[in-house]
């Protein structure tokens, strides 16, 4: 494992927390995470909780947090459906007609900015993996995209970690409708620079003066590196030791869980 220095742990001023496998694990506090907030919230240090996960609302997941003894404000949560949004913004006038597979607090988001969710004739096709698969929804996206639909989605990943080991991911909806129409999905969460630049605007800090922490090694670490930023791994989620000693990527520090972050980060005071 490594151990971070005390003083260049100093020069980090902020931090990009990843929420499943760090914070939480299927609903349940991680160890060390409560306390670990509780140090940021005390010491004013500027932080996003930043997600792939893009089922939930912001001030949903600061809600759940928020009962599991992590009081985050809502304006500190970045969800990958939040970046795939600003970026229907850049590119779609408001009123544009959107067909989105995903959860109802996915599609309230969308009409919330401004767009019509719509089931034929879509200007755009936002696919996450809701939790009931409808073909006719998968009609309609396929057909939508052969008419030259903008296709986003929040994320490519295949499984994220759950309270019973993994769980099917958004990337496998995103892979089969790409299979199927011969189009490459625009996916905006993590490990793409908008997601990063998103989260980077939140904090208000150069890439430079951030720490980000998360628990796998190419959307967190490689990812945070690339951003330009340092990177602490927790090995509570995605990544195991084994797995940390047999890859090329590694991180700045590395800790068993976030109590270990929490007492570094206290040291370095």
């Amino acid at each position: 494992m490594a151990h971070p220095s005390p003083a260049r742990l100093e020069s980090l001023r902020g931090l990009i927390v990843d929420l499943d496998g760090v914070l939480w694990r299927g609903g349940e506090a991680l160890p060390g995470a409560v306390k670990f907030i509780g140090l940021l919230e005390a010491r004013s240090l500027p932080y996003v909780v930043a997600t792939n996960d893009p089922t939930a609302k912001p001030a949903e997941l600061a809600g759940w947090l928020g009962e599991l003894g992590m009081p985050v404000p809502p304006a500190r949560v970045l969800t990958a459906g939040m970046v795939v949004i600003e970026a229907l913004q850049r590119k779609h006038p408001r009123g544009a007609r959107v067909l989105v597979i995903g959860t109802d607090s996915l599609k309230q988001l969308v009409e919330q900015a401004g767009f019509r969710l719509a089931e034929e004739t879509a200007e755009a096709v936002i696919v996450t993996l809701p939790e009931v698969v409808r073909m006719s929804e998968l009609t309609r996206a396929i057909r939508a995209l052969s008419r030259g639909a903008d296709f986003l989605a929040p994320n490519r990943e295949m499984i994220y970690p759950s309270d019973d080991g993994v769980g099917a991911g958004d990337g496998m909806l995103v892979a089969a409708l790409e299979a199927a129409t011969r189009r490459r999905a625009r996916v905006l969460g993590k490990p793409h620079r908008a997601f990063f630049r998103a989260a980077l605007r939140i904090v208000g800090l150069p890439a430079a003066e951030v720490l980000v922490v998360g628990d796998n090694l190419k959307s967190d670490i490689e990812a945070g590196r690339r951003a330009g930023s340092r990177t602490a791994l927790v090995l509570t989620g995605m990544t195991d030791r084994e797995q940390l000693a047999a890859s090329a990527e590694k991180p700045d520090w590395a800790f068993e869980d976030l109590r270990g972050l929490t007492g570094a980060l206290d040291a370095a005071r």
